[in-house]
């Protein structure tokens, strides 16, 4: 038997994404360990600021105490921005065709790799709350909606839960995000087929240009009609600009050899984007169709800006690259799934055991506690249920490690 260590750092060393055509682009899972990160910092921060509140009502996420934490909305939009481009670059390189058996495959990876993972987890809260009568102090979903488990769980399992019930799934409320993915993979063949239809790249940037304008214009017009928490808030249409804008940019990148420039020029970038970015997570309620526009194009021009500065400023595209994140953004979707249970289980027992007295050192305390937590949890997660599923996706052999058999 190898000493730990060495078993560990060979551990290590099978972590990571192994793309199954292409080029592997460390700085992309740069960029989903940032957009995991700032969920997990938002989450983290509600749950503190609702175990240290004094009364037992669950406090609105517009509480002064979380005002300048970024939403985690906007991690979402990044999240959702980076699926855009990676749904469209099989169809890009002739990976995917308008075939059936193409079509298929498309699905049936899709299916493996994300459906078991959520339906695991959604089980496992199910048998906690629905079955062993647990309920969860403090929690939004609890507070606000009066849904019973049973019928939470059934139509969280088939992804929709936001369109039937119009609010997050109580068992695991960061699947509303999941119910719109599913909902991009339902028409992205379709969809990235008929853009590029069209032979010249120009026209396809002027149509994607102008399905992205109109998509925002519907969204606002939606906004307005039916206001910010509207049942449109759970389906893709709040989400589509992002979506399409990742493909557009997908299309227009595809024929470049990445290579990071020696300027400052992307760096400076890619810094201004990250900063644009949060801002609309902290303005999050924007009044009025100007500024809910103004939130939309800043959201919009941010993932540009930081796409091109991860990928051509050299101190970003270092940054973004570096192992640590690279492993964090593989895993995002198993730290993204288990995250928020972990964070209400340990974070409502510790607060009732340490009594703190000022916001400040809680959220300082929680986010020492439960972020290293939820990733600890979330790698194990990872290689344990996900890796098996992402390896019966790709139809890809188990890996091993120094002749030791790894699930993966």
């Amino acid at each position: 038997m190898q000493p730990f260590p060495a078993y560990f750092c060979s551990l290590l060393q099978s972590l990571g994404r192994r793309p199954s055509s292409g080029r592997y682009r460390p700085e992309l899972d740069g960029l989903r360990c940032m957009a995991i990160l700032i969920v997990m910092i938002w989450h983290a921060s509600l749950k503190i600021m609702r175990f240290t509140a004094t009364s037992g009502i669950t406090e609105s996420v517009d509480n002064p105490k979380v005002a300048w934490i970024p939403d985690g909305a906007v991690g979402v939009a990044l999240f959702f921005f980076l699926s855009g481009m990676v749904i469209c670059r099989p169809f890009l390189s002739g990976t995917y065709h308008t075939t059936k058996r193409s079509l298929q495959d498309f699905y049936r990876s899709r299916l493996i790799r994300i459906v078991p993972p959520y339906a695991l987890v959604l089980l496992s809260c199910y048998l906690v709350i629905g079955v062993l009568g647990h309920t969860p102090e403090r929690a939004s979903t609890f507070e606000v909606k009066q849904i019973s488990p049973a019928a939470s769980l059934g139509a969280s399992l088939f992804y929709l839960h936001g369109l039937i019930f119009s609010s997050p799934p109580r068992l695991s409320p960061p699947g509303w995000s999941l119910e719109i993915e599913m909902q991009f993979y339902l028409i992205a063949p379709a969809l990235i087929v008929a853009y590029l239809a069209l032979r010249h790249r120009m026209s396809r940037l002027l149509l994607g240009i102008a399905v992205i304008i109109g998509s925002v214009v519907l969204r606002l017009w939606l906004v307005e009609t039916y206001g910010e928490y509207g049942r449109f808030r759970w389906t893709l249409l709040n989400y589509f600009p992002v979506f399409m804008l990742g493909i557009v940019v997908a299309d227009l990148t595809r024929a470049e050899e990445v290579r990071p420039s020696h300027e400052t020029l992307p760096d400076m970038l890619c810094l201004g984007s990250v900063l644009l970015l949060l801002l609309p997570g902290i303005f999050r309620h924007p009044v009025g169709w100007t500024e809910r526009l103004a939130a939309d194009a800043a959201t919009l021009a941010a993932l540009v800006g930081l796409y091109y500065g991860v990928t051509r400023g050299r101190i970003a595209n270092r940054l973004f690259s570096l192992r640590a994140l690279t492993i964090i953004g593989t895993a995002c979707y198993s730290i993204y799934l288990t995250h928020v249970p972990l964070m209400h289980f340990v974070g409502q027992l510790f607060f009732k055991l340490v009594q703190v007295g000022d916001y400040p050192s809680a959220w300082s305390l929680g986010l020492l506690l439960l972020l290293p937590l939820s990733l600890i949890f979330g790698m194990i997660f990872h290689i344990l249920v996900e890796r098996p599923f992402v390896q019966l996706a790709a139809n890809r052999p188990v890996p091993e490690i120094r002749g030791i058999a790894i699930r993966s």
